[in-house]
């Protein structure tokens, strides 16, 4: 969080949102504490959350302690993305739909949905193998979680290519764009299913919390197609989709992580 805030000064970083009829920069701060410094605080706090969990674990038994590996990773990648999205790292290009590309978010995207991914598999794993089901259900384990995570990088790098590359033919771009949709359902399809596996076999004091995760997965995750699908006909502005992006970002990963961390695990 601290050099979230020193890059914002060193780069002075220019948000361009009108000032007030006084003249005083009220919404330009509105938008700087909603689009930088809340993403950049809120994950900065949630990875010192998880890192000062982690290194108490190592005192004790520590039996869960590996099972916040990944989650570390998703916050900080995260909080390494807000922090550098304002400055000269991060500057978009205009895509084949004539909107801002950033292509730091869709490698954001890709580290941090294959961390969260991880998680699931990890946490789905203990449940299955406190129940003694997990022989029964090991080889489909993996297969899921292989198949999602290559679902994961096919959605962001067909959908990056595919939205970024005006020099391809318009036909390999639909192609690229429909691989990306198909790739980002076999990664929700897989998920699903490891979620439901682990519903199954949970005993009942947290079965409903594997619900409530499959639910937040399946609900969320959609606003980030329907953002960028809304975004590239042009019925959101430019500012509203940076928005719907951030706000979908922060849900999806404070609600899905939230959950997991404090009822499943």
């Amino acid at each position: 969080m601290a050099s979230g805030y020193l890059v914002f000064f060193d780069f002075r970083v220019p948000f361009s949102l009108p000032l007030d009829e006084n003249g005083t920069p009220v919404e330009q701060l509105m938008w700087i504490c909603f689009t930088w410094l809340t993403p950049v605080t809120g994950f900065g706090l949630l990875l010192m959350s998880e890192v000062a969990a982690f290194l108490f674990g190592m005192v004790g038994p520590g039996k869960y302690r590996h099972l916040r590996h990944p989650v570390m990773a998703v916050h900080g990648s995260a909080m390494v993305y807000y922090v550098l999205e304002s400055s000269s790292w991060a500057r978009p290009f205009t895509d084949i739909f004539g909107r801002p590309f950033y292509p730091m978010r869709y490698a954001l995207w890709t580290c941090s949905v294959t961390c969260m991914i991880v998680a699931i598999y990890l946490v789905v794993v203990d449940t299955l193998a406190q129940a003694k089901a997990l022989p029964a259900f090991e080889r489909a384990l993996h297969q899921e979680l292989a198949y999602a995570m290559l679902g994961a990088v096919g959605t962001f790098v067909a959908g990056g290519v595919g939205s970024s590359a005006r020099w391809l033919h318009p036909s390999l771009l639909l192609l690229l764009l429909a691989a990306s949709f198909g790739s980002f359902y076999v990664m929700l399809i897989c998920i699903s299913r490891m979620l439901g596996r682990a519903h199954r076999a949970a005993p009942r004091r947290v079965a409903s919390q594997f619900l409530v995760v499959r639910a937040a997965v399946l609900l969320l995750w959609h606003v980030f197609p329907a953002v960028w699908a809304l975004a590239a006909c042009h019925v959101l502005t430019e500012t509203q989709e940076h928005l719907a992006y951030i706000g979908a970002d922060v849900l999806a990963k404070h609600l899905l992580l939230f959950v997991y961390n404090h009822n499943v695990v």
